[in-house]
């Protein structure tokens, strides 16, 4: 049996990673698509984004980075060194393949068509709830079935200009997931009783932010508008307070509404955001909605692999924790 390791180059590994998935590829060279992700990193070369199969399934051509020459650095040598499978010298194990269920799953939100809303009349009752919030003029167009007016709202913060886009993409985007199961409800906690023991309607104040909850994992998305930075111009009001205060400042910049939305996709227990999909020239976030939907799939998915890890990593601590006991006993 050979047990030389098979060396590529840099350009032979950037190949490899744009022609097939990077989990496919891991299992090729026995290692985990985490450990082969590393290994590009360190080299400097770029990997494949989420959802980029997705849109090649689906027919896009999504764009493709090129590979940036440097210089060769010491490491490098053994970085490129793969050994077979069942020769690697480490202990890296390679993550499981996907299932079948998510699999499949995942070619359905590649191939789902997203409805399209152009008018003023949502269909999901959160976005109706939404547009009563934020007052729309054609709020009284709305129509509304039993129990659907209490309720959650959806997170939109933009300008007058772009909310009823907004919403509309909202009102795609909830409908699209209702059709994969995946519920936009209030959030709960782990033993499943709501976190809000108040009624939820829009009436109040502080309105109640729903959560998506893909594959069993709580998440949440917000939708607000990019802004642009320009001069400040100087006010009458500022030109009095010039006059007033000599030394007193003016701020040198405002920040103004762009009319381009992004959507930012959170925990359902955290303001951080975990992927943000923008408006692009070529491609508004209404052509958006598949990449979307499996970017939330990608990261349900990952929050059950990290909670795993982390459970396994606990129950091997209390194992060691354990031995060490037993060893003291003695």
């Amino acid at each position: 049996m050979n047990h030389d390791p098979l060396n590529l180059s840099r350009q032979d590994l950037y190949e490899l990673v744009w022609s097939k998935p990077m989990s496919e590829l891991a299992k090729d060279f026995g290692l985990s698509d985490v450990a082969l992700a590393k290994r590009c990193r360190k080299l400097g070369i770029p990997v494949p984004g989420r959802g980029y199969w997705a849109r090649v399934t689906a027919g896009q051509s999504p764009r493709q980075p090129p590979l940036k020459a440097r210089e060769e650095k010491p490491l490098d040598h053994s970085a490129l060194a793969f050994h077979a499978p069942s020769e690697r010298p480490d202990a890296e194990k390679p993550t499981p393949a996907r299932s079948a269920e998510v699999n499949a799953l995942r070619e359905r939100i590649a191939i789902l068509k997203p409805p399209v809303s152009t008018n003023h009349n949502p269909q999901f009752p959160a976005v109706k709830r939404t547009a009563l919030l934020k007052n729309r003029p054609w709020k009284r167009e709305l129509n509304w079935n039993r129990g659907e007016k209490s309720g959650t709202v959806v997170r939109i913060e933009t300008s007058d200009l772009v909310v009823d886009r907004a919403l509309r993409i909202a009102d795609c985007l909830l409908i699209a997931a209702e059709t994969l199961g995946w519920i936009f409800d209030k959030p709960t906690e782990p033993d499943g009783r709501s976190r809000y023991q108040r009624p939820t309607v829009v009436l109040f104040d502080s309105p109640v932010y729903g959560v998506l909850t893909v594959q069993g994992e709580a998440l949440t998305f917000r939708i607000d508008e990019r802004r642009r930075q320009i001069d400040h111009v100087l006010t009458a009001e500022d030109k009095a307070n010039l006059r007033r205060w000599p030394g007193s400042s003016t701020p040198r910049w405002d920040l103004v509404p762009s009319g381009d939305l992004r959507l930012h996709l959170m925990h359902a227990d955290s303001t951080h955001t975990f992927q943000t999909w923008k408006d692009t020239a070529a491609r508004p976030l209404e052509k958006q909605l598949n990449a979307i939907l499996i970017g939330f799939l990608d990261e349900a998915l990952e929050i059950k692999t990290r909670r795993d890890e982390q459970r396994r990593r606990e129950e091997e601590s209390r194992r060691r924790e354990e031995i060490r006991y037993r060893q003291s006993q003695r």
